[in-house]
Formats: C-alpha cells, structure tokens, sequence
C-alpha cells in the first residue's frame, strides 16, 4: 500500500515556523467510555478565577487578583537570574541546586533517562535542567537537535509536578535545533560529573553530540559503590534512585563529592570533581527503586507514576499524529482535520534491529506476525468486556522494509503509514518520522507492542495510562 504525499502538513509546518516549535498546550479531550470524545492531554493548570470584591462579598474577600507568583511559583523564571547568558553559572541562582544528564540512545530510552532525571530532582531537591534529543541510535547526527520541550508540554508538566523544569535553553546561550550546525558552542566550560557505567567499563558516556551543543568540558568521577543495585556484579550499571540522592543531596550529603577516586578527564584536561551547585549524570537510563531492574516495565515504577505519566505531547504534534492517522485510515486520502478518529488498536512490531542479532536466521529473533494477530484478537475481547465496544480498526507501525512483510500487513485490513511514500522525512525532518508513529500509538485505545522494545514499553504505558486502554506484549 502506497500513500501520497499528505496535502494537509504544510499548515503545520507554517505552524512550527511561526511559533519556532512545539510550544502550545495541549488541549484534546479524552477517549471516554463511549469513545465519542479525543482525549484531553492537557489543560491550563495555570488558570484560576480572579477574585473580585462583590456586594455579596465578605469585607476580606480580595479585590485584586493573586501575584503572578502566586499564581504559577514553579515558574522556570523563579529559578534562574534572567534570560540565557554565555556561562550557565552566570545564570544559576546562589540559593539552589539543580540536576542534568544526558544520554547516548534512541529517542525512547533518552525519553526515559530524563524521565528518570527529573524523578531523582525531586527526591534530591535539586531543579532538573532537562537536555535535548540528540541523534545517536536509529537518527543521523544530520538531524540535529530537538529540545526536549518541542515535543512535549513542560507548562503541564511543571504544573502536575508542581515543580521548576528547565531547559538547557532557558540557561546557557545554545545553538537553536533549527541550526546547521548545532555541534558548536564557543563557550567551553569546564565541568566535573558523574559516571553511572558499570564497574568493568573503563570509559564513560560521552555523549558527544549533547556535551558540544551545550559546550561543555566534562570530567568524570565513577558513582561509588553503595549507590550500585548489585554492588558485587561489575556488570550491572543499574544504580538506585534514592542512593543517588544520598550522594547529590545539597544539604549534609552521605560524604564530600571530592573524596571519591576520579574516573577520567575531561578531552581538555580536567580533572574537575564532581560540581556541587549542579549535579549532572553521563546517563540515568538503569535507574531503579531497588526492587527490581528495568522498573519501566511495572506499573508502580516510581519515575513513571511521579513524572512519565505527566509528559504529555503538545498539541501542534498531536495533531500531526491524527493526520497521518486519518491518512492511514482512508489509504492515502486528505480527510481533513475535523474528521473525528474512531477508537482503534495500535500494533508496533520491532524488527529491524532485533532481527539483526539473528544474522543467519533473522526468523529466530522476531515474533511472527500471527502472534501479533492473536494479541490484537484478545485486546479486542478485553476492550469488548471493559468498555462494552468492539474495536476493529488497527493501526501497524514497524521498522520493517520488506515490502512481502507489508503486504501481509495489508492483507489483514490493517491500516499504517509508507513513510517513504508520505515523504515525512523530508516535509518534516529525521526526527519526526518515530515521533509521528509515537504520537498515533498514544491516541489508541489498545495497544500490542515488542517484548523488549522500550518503544513499545512507553507507548503501552500512555494507552493504559492516558486512554483507560489495554495493552499485551508479546
């Protein structure tokens, strides 16, 4: 199946040129019991009836509305001196401690990294200052970057957090993602982090492409022991929330952040320690309670309930997600932007890579397709039994190329979306292509994705989540 190219993106793009991203709240309305409705992501949390002095008024009632402090007092303004300045301790505030990190994956598992740095923020007291997206896995370094608040909406997420989130561009003066050459900061600043890698890996993550977009000279100091979720194995690199909290806490920390053996320099030298004032992190992806490793799989994982849950999409993006939605659905054909989504199952089948570790029998290392058509047949009893309807429309996803492997997709009725064909790359950019995918799965309400794949993982979490839907892994 073979769309064209869709007719309808360019009012989006004119929208992503005129407010410079995806900056807009988002206000869609929820799946609800009858599916009649698109699902709410969110709303003006900010917003609060002014109180005005009536005749019926007691005499104490205020006149005027609240302070804008009072209003919004985890605004991003509270936290730093002023507007972006060349040397980011120029804009720190003496009274506060903050947090950043970075990392060296795909979107998804980025996504989850800085998730689970804004969790270990709060417990810690420290303000996150969140990083962009940058290509390394699945994405050419042609791409650039992508601030982390061009795809999602941080005036909901500060004020569910009811907390300060920051960007490294509310901080330092950083080359824009529309750069051509974002890799470039003039202002090179020395700083000492920490290193999460296992204990048998020599070197820590680099992350080239972040560290030279915010000019950066890093130095690295290995998290000490107590801090390991398996202290005895030198292979494991998850380490625990709290543990590390522990060790950054601003106030009367568990001991000095100097007295800790140093890992390696920084490229130009340094053997800075590990900085008080901001605490940063070569990677927080293998964070855990303690309990178990890869918590993201639970529902109970303490960075999803606290923070993931709260990271909506904005609206600009989620709009673009139901038009190649509609695409799909009328096979290639324009149906305009009102046309409402009817409730379906979203399926995401990895293979690409995952059928790499199988060179010589790819077939071993991929879940056959009618396992997936099973998943889909009993998502769609368990929606029939919760929501009292049947859901019959299915909307496939997949890193697969194989044009056999599509026509069989087809042949079920499912519906997806030729990338190449829609030329989505090339309208919207690299990263948009999984981002479009992203944003349609979380508009299901039941989902079927990849044992494995923390693609599937996060998409599952938001049906479940956002939607009341119904998920399987298989």
């Amino acid at each position: 199946m073979h769309f064209p190219a869709p007719r309808g993106l360019g009012r989006y793009l004119t929208i992503l040129l005129l407010f410079g991203g995806f900056g807009s709240l988002l206000v869609s309305k929820p799946l609800s019991r009858h599916f009649r409705r698109e699902r709410v992501l969110g709303a003006n949390l900010h917003a609060e009836l002014p109180l005005e002095a009536t005749n019926d008024s007691p005499r104490f009632c205020l006149s005027e509305p609240p302070s804008s402090s009072k209003l919004d007092p985890w605004d991003t303004s509270h936290v730093v001196v002023g507007p972006p300045t060349k040397h980011f301790r120029d804009n720190l505030l003496k009274d506060k401690k903050y947090i950043t990190t970075w990392s060296n994956a795909g979107f998804t598992n980025q996504f989850m990294g800085y998730v689970n740095m804004i969790y270990l923020g709060m417990i810690s007291d420290r303000i996150p200052i969140v990083s962009p997206f940058a290509p390394d896995h699945h994405i050419s370094r042609d791409a650039g970057i992508l601030t982390f608040g061009e795809v999602f909406n941080l005036t909901h997420l500060r004020s569910a957090l009811r907390t300060p989130v920051l960007e490294w561009a509310d901080v330092k003066d950083v080359a824009p993602s529309s750069s051509k050459d974002p890799y470039s900061n003039q202002n090179i600043e020395q700083l000492g982090c920490w290193s999460t890698r296992a204990p048998d890996e020599p070197e820590p993550i680099r992350a080239e492409n972040v560290v030279h977009h915010l000019g950066l000279d890093v130095s690295y100091t290995r998290v000490p022991l107590f801090t390991r979720n398996n202290p005895l194995h030198t292979y494991d690199a998850h380490t625990i929330f709290h543990q590390l909290s522990a060790l950054i806490y601003p106030n009367n920390p568990i001991a000095s952040l100097g007295s800790y053996p140093h890992m390696v320099p920084s490229p130009l030298g340094s053997d800075a320690p590990p900085e008080e004032q901001l605490a940063c992190f070569d990677l927080l992806y293998y964070l855990t309670s303690g309990v178990d490793e890869y918590e993201w799989r639970f529902a109970w994982s303490p960075a999803w309930r606290f923070v993931g849950r709260h990271v909506v999409f904005n609206e600009p993006l989620v709009n673009l997600g139901k038009e190649y939605l509609r695409l799909a659905i009328h096979d290639g054909e324009d149906a305009g932007d009102e046309e409402e989504i009817p409730p379906f199952i979203a399926v995401h089948m990895r293979r690409g890579d995952f059928g790499r570790d199988c060179p010589d029998r790819p077939e071993d290392c991929l879940v056959p397709l009618d396992r997936f058509v099973e998943a889909v047949q009993d998502v769609q009893r368990e929606l029939q039994e919760k929501h009292g309807v049947y859901v019959p429309l299915v909307y496939a996803t997949s890193d697969e190329t194989d044009s056999d492997f599509w026509a069989q997709v087809s042949g079920l009725g499912w519906r997806y979306v030729n990338h190449t064909a829609t030329q989505t790359v090339g309208l919207l950019g690299e990263w948009h292509a999984p981002l479009v995918d992203i944003v349609a799965q979380s508009l299901a309400i039941g989902f079927v994705g990849t044992l494995d794949s923390t693609f599937s993982l996060v998409s599952a979490k938001r049906v479940v989540e956002w939607n009341e839907g119904v998920s399987r892994m298989i």
